[in-house]
């Protein structure tokens, strides 16, 4: 911030999140849950995320049903006014396998515009989702996924079993023609 007089404060706001549930997940699940242990661990807990991560950008045609699927669910949450999910762009989309006492710290995906976290694999004693201002606390389930905007802060408390797996992404807002340059 440039001003002395600047500063950031936090608002408690109603935001609309959207749960919904993949049709097809019983079959693509048990695929999505052997890849996503399959894949490497590429960020060794480095990130937010406190558990096995795939790489930021899978390129998987599982992950991507997915990620399709996610995009097609956009119009259900758009602001008025926004029609079109053919402006929104998946920016990235990874997987996380979080064994006992795994966790994700709080943190937000800004400056993208819509995030969602897809339950792949939830034992009994899978951590929630938990949006962190609202204190709501989302179940895990499989095949549920929750989409929300990426600005609202979200974290995972320690997970209590084995092979809880999520896949996760980003959507950003691209407009058609961009009015000003800097």
């Amino acid at each position: 911030m440039n001003n002395q007089k600047d500063k950031i404060i936090f608002v408690k706001e109603e935001m609309e999140i959207l749960i919904c549930h993949y049709p097809f997940w019983e079959t693509l699940n048990p695929k999505l849950h052997l890849l996503i242990k399959q894949f490497p661990d590429e960020y060794k807990k480095s990130t937010n995320v406190k558990a096995k991560m795939t790489h930021y950008c899978v390129i998987n045609e599982d992950f991507m049903k997915i990620g399709r699927w996610v995009h097609q669910k956009l119009p259900d949450i758009l602001p008025h006014g926004l029609h079109s999910t053919s402006k929104f762009r998946l920016s990235d989309i990874w997987g996380a396998l979080y064994n006992e006492n795994d966790y994700t710290v709080s943190h937000r995906h800004r400056p993208l515009s819509f995030s969602f976290v897809y339950f792949v694999n939830a034992p009994k004693n899978s951590a929630p989702l938990i949006f962190d201002f609202s204190k709501q606390k989302i179940q895990a389930e499989p095949g549920k996924c929750v989409i929300f905007p990426s600005w609202l802060s979200h974290s995972v408390p320690k997970n209590k079993c084995k092979e809880r797996s999520v896949i996760a992404g980003n959507f950003s807002f691209v407009p058609e023609i961009l009015p000003f340059s800097f």
